[in-house]
């Protein structure tokens, strides 16, 4: 019987048991493994307490994928180094940040390694497997079902027919008892292995003590506690020490600042002592000794101040003309270079002008041209077409009077040969009645009927050939008359796409401005959208430090926070002290600026006595000089007048003789 089934229940089989094996070989073995490995980690837990050589971390060996996890869970852990009481050594203790059940995960340790989201599904498969099963069992049957009226043909397609619906319904009933079958195991397994996982979790979190984070907060808040209440006292007793400090710090600025005075003071009187008696001294000497050599030195330098004051005023003049006269020349030089340039631009733009007219001029002389080109080819078409048309037209007429005359001449050759056969007929029929009258009357008068009923057919085959005639003659000329149409047709047609190609001509020129205008907003677009890149990429930089100093600040504006209370009372006195060595600073400024302008006043003073003093004794030396050259014009004037006097008596004397000189 199993020999007979169909090929369809064993594809069917091969399939339901492809995915059977499939499932023990992927889920029920590797199930086993897990289930292994989840009861030796808890089994090692139970028992790591009796034995103490081992570590945790010696549980989590050969384990699979438990191991990373132990290590990702070990990493949160914390350390904490606390004493014995018992033994008075200290022992470092871990305990958990995080739970357990956020690391040994069951989805990790259980789904993944199972692919328990594929078998969640596999009875749905094994369903739809049966389901098509049965359908295919009683398609198949159904088709192979024969009906006739032969019994045993009938009760053999019966017997297929219901042999092929159970084996149908088995394949159906298999593929639902193994989904049942894989349901309960598969929800049993996961049953049991999320069970060892949570007891996993549960030992893992009693093994190390939670609350590490909420015992660091305790003991912040108490030490932060404890810090207030030291702060009070200890800010009493530093503001004590900082009031104590700034008076002792004032008190030393202020007897630094009367030294330093006195100090400046002693200083600039000996510094500018010495110098003032040298000047004065000095001064004495240059009035009393120099005279001389101060009007000679004043003469030579006026003299010299005369003769370059000359120089430059004429150098300077000089050259300011030659500068004048090469700006002329320049400046013609330029207007004869702006009108050249003028005449070149002039002359550029009438050649310019020209050559584009004449290029103009040219193109449209060739586009003319190609236009009546295709005028006149378009024209010879079309004079082509009609004489086609009419030597057509032409032809069929011809060719259709020449049919129709064919026609007409054997039908007249029918008829003629048929009115001959009659006649012969009616001949050889009186000849043949006139020798059998008596036996071949009544073959006659049957005769005599066929043929008048022949003679019918033939007077109505020729009406109806006639008719036909007049048919093919109208429509002929309905058909010359559309040719004709058609004709006109064409040529509108070819005149209209002339003017189409004049037209399209423009359009194409147009479309070249169009494409051209297009590829620059492309560009200016392709631009835009490089530019909005960059001011988003600069945006996002900008938002992303942005982000950051908020955070810094937040940072810092809660440490503030926190410090505010405690160093509030100690800035005021600090912001106190600072005042008072601002105000004391000020003082020392105002002091020094005091002392500034004592010694500016006593040297404008000095200056000006010295001024005053060098003035008055120039003016001295002036007057006793003009004193002294105008005593020394008088007395010069008074030898003049001796001189001459001398030189009168010696005339005198010369001209009379002296008593004695003859003797």
């Amino acid at each position: 019987m199993i020999e007979n089934l169909p090929i369809h229940i064993y594809l069917f089989a091969a399939i339901l048991g492809i995915l059977a094996l499939d499932f023990l070989f992927r889920f029920l073995f590797p199930s086993f493994r897990v289930r292994g490995e989840l009861s030796r980690v808890i089994r090692r837990l139970k028992t790591l307490s009796q034995n103490p050589e081992k570590t945790i971390d010696d549980v989590f060996e050969d384990t699979g994928i438990m191991k990373p996890l132990w290590r990702e869970y070990a990493d949160s852990l914390h350390e904490q180094v606390e004493t014995n009481p018992y033994t008075g050594q200290q022992e470092i203790q871990r305990r958990s940040t995080m739970p357990a059940e956020a690391f040994f995960r069951s989805d990790v340790i259980v789904d993944i390694p199972l692919r328990a989201d594929f078998f969640r599904h596999l009875p749905g498969i094994f369903t739809g497997v049966g389901i098509i099963g049965t359908f295919s069992g009683l398609l198949l049957g159904l088709h192979a079902f024969q009906i006739s009226e032969n019994p045993i043909i009938v009760r053999d397609s019966l017997s297929h027919l219901l042999h092929g619906v159970s084996m149908a319904f088995v394949v159906s009933a298999v593929a639902i008892t193994l989904a049942m079958g894989v349901t309960f195991i598969e929800k049993w397994i996961l049953n049991q292995l999320h069970t060892r996982v949570e007891e996993l979790v549960q030992l893992l979190d009693d093994f190390f003590v939670a609350g590490v984070g909420e015992e660091y907060l305790a003991r912040l808040v108490k030490a932060s506690e404890f810090s207030v209440s030291q702060a009070a006292p200890m800010q009493n007793a530093l503001v004590g020490e900082l009031r104590q400090i700034m008076a002792e710090q004032t008190e030393k600025q202020l007897s630094a600042i009367d030294i330093l005075g006195n100090r400046i003071s002693s200083s600039i009187a000996d510094s500018l002592k010495a110098p003032l008696a040298e000047m004065a001294d000095a001064v004495k000497n240059v009035s009393a000794e120099q005279g001389t050599a101060v009007h000679a030195m004043m003469h030579d330098l006026l003299g010299s101040f005369n003769e370059n004051l000359r120089e430059l005023l004429g150098d300077q003049i000089s050259n300011i003309n030659e500068v004048q006269q090469q700006t002329l020349r320049s400046l013609h030089d330029t207007m004869s270079r702006m009108e050249s340039m003028a005449n070149n631009v002039e002359s550029a733009g009438e050649r310019g002008a020209s050559a584009m007219s004449n290029q103009l001029a040219a193109a449209m002389a060739g586009a003319e041209s190609r236009q009546q080109i295709m005028n006149d080819k378009m024209s010879a078409f079309v004079e082509q077409l009609t004489l086609a048309v009419s030597n057509s037209q032409d032809a069929a007429q011809a060719k259709l009077q020449h049919t129709l005359d064919d026609i007409a001449n054997h039908m007249a050759a029918v008829i003629q040969s048929m009115s001959g056969q009659i006649q012969a007929a009616s001949e050889a029929g009186r000849q043949y009645q006139s020798e059998l009258a008596q036996e071949g009357r009544k073959v006659v008068g049957e005769f005599g009927e066929q043929v008048d009923l022949l003679a019918e057919g033939v007077i109505r085959a020729v009406d109806e050939m006639k008719t036909a005639v007049n048919a093919m003659r109208h429509v002929t000329g309905t058909t010359v008359s559309q040719l004709n149409a058609g004709a006109d047709v064409l040529y509108a047609a070819s005149t209209a796409f002339a003017e189409t190609g004049r037209d399209m001509t423009g359009t194409l020129g147009k479309t070249s401005e169009l494409l051209t205008q297009f590829g620059q907003v492309s560009s200016s677009i392709t631009g835009v959208s490089d530019e909005l890149g960059k001011v988003l990429s600069d945006y996002q930089a900008a938002r992303d430090t942005m982000t950051v100093f908020l955070e810094s600040l937040r940072i810092t504006v809660e440490q503030s926070r926190r410090e505010a209370t405690l160093t509030g009372d100690v800035l005021i006195l600090i912001e106190n002290a600072t005042d008072k060595l601002v105000s004391a600073q000020k003082e020392a400024d105002g002091y020094l600026a005091r002392v500034s302008e004592v010694i500016e006043t006593a040297h404008h003073t000095f200056t000006s006595g010295m001024a005053t003093a060098v003035d008055s004794a120039n003016q001295d030396f002036q007057k006793a000089l003009s004193d002294s050259v105008s005593l020394l014009r008088i007395g010069i004037q008074e030898l003049g007048t001796t001189l001459e006097e001398l030189g009168t008596v010696r005339q005198s004397l010369s001209g009379s003789s002296w008593p004695g000189t003859n003797r």
